[in-house]
């Protein structure tokens, strides 16, 4: 018993202590739930949620356009119904231009 007091009492063993207690708040600090590393994975989330939300509001704000337009614009309305829907004024006629497989394409193409 007399030996472990001793033991308590030389400046090795506190300096040994001291130095246990520091790695282990160290790895805490670095390793544990609030740590450094914790926080730079969730710095990495929220950008990548922040540009992600970016993105979001852009595809929203370009939808809320197109409501407007499909509720306002004619002319919109006109286009979507040419194009999508393959409609016509009265009295047009819509030609219908296919490929045909295996010949080369016209001269004039853009393609």
């Amino acid at each position: 018993m007399e030996s472990l007091r001793q033991t308590i009492r030389t400046p090795r063993f506190w300096f040994m202590v001291s130095l246990l207690l520091s790695l282990l708040l160290v790895g805490m600090a670095v390793f544990g739930d609030q740590g450094i590393l914790q926080v730079y994975f969730l710095e990495q989330d929220l950008q990548e949620m922040r540009q992600r939300l970016q993105l979001l509001q852009q595809e929203n704000r370009a939808l809320w356009q197109e409501i407007h337009a499909l509720k306002h614009d004619p002319d919109y309305i006109e286009k979507i119904a040419r194009e999508e829907l393959g409609l016509a004024r009265p009295g047009e006629i819509i030609f219908e231009i296919q490929d045909v497989p295996g010949l080369p394409p016209p001269s004039g193409s853009r393609d």
